[in-house]
């Protein structure tokens, strides 16, 4: 399995450097980060199967300062966001938004915007997470997702929320019909299971 690693720096800008790295994963590899902080303003599309992962959610962190979506993964297989923070410090921002994408995993993940309730409505076109085109099978586990206008939108079903917090969001999920779940004990625990058996990571 290949893996696309950062020496552990700060920079005033990484998005180049970042979106190369991107650009060379292949269905499988991993694209590490350090601890520190990776400030971009837009990254390309990861493929299928690819992990991104941090050393923690207090030691990796990308700070997002672009207007559209940070991550967006469209028409992909098990994508996977793992031990890091993503924070959206522009106004207009998303972290993630799965389109079209399936068994995709957000896992030991922060999201996080600036909105609270003192600057409403400087950030409430921000949004955590979103899920349509039918995107299904996806698990939010483990992770917080605060201080977005929005933190998650959907328009799908059949994706679940399992062991995560959401707060001072100004919503925290939008959505039409029952299409998203938070799972009960049972169904956290399969989820559980089937992470530990398909993924394994440095």
């Amino acid at each position: 399995r290949r893996r696309h690693s950062f020496p552990t720096r700060r920079s005033s800008d990484l998005t180049a450097a970042i979106s190369n790295a991107i650009a060379n994963l292949t269905e499988g590899s991993t694209l590490y980060l350090p601890q520190g902080k990776y400030r971009v303003t837009s990254l390309p599309a990861v493929p299928s199967y690819v992990t991104v992962y941090g050393d923690g959610t207090d030691a990796s962190q990308i700070v997002y300062a672009g207007a559209g979506t940070l991550f967006t993964v469209a028409g992909r297989l098990r994508v996977r966001f793992y031990r890091l923070t993503i924070h959206v410090v522009s106004t207009t921002g998303t972290a993630i938004r799965l389109s079209n994408s399936f068994q995709c995993t957000l896992d030991s993940v922060h999201l996080a915007g600036d909105h609270v309730g003192g600057n409403y409505p400087t950030f409430a076109q921000t949004r955590g997470l979103v899920l349509d085109s039918n995107s299904g099978g996806n698990v939010v586990v483990n992770s917080n997702i605060d201080n977005f206008g929005t933190g998650i939108v959907t328009s799908c079903i059949q994706n679940y929320v399992a062991d995560s917090k959401m707060s001072t969001n100004y919503v925290s999920i939008l959505g039409t019909g029952n299409n998203f779940a938070a799972v009960n004990d049972a169904q956290a625990n399969a989820v559980r299971a089937v992470l530990k058996a398909y993924s394994s990571y440095a």
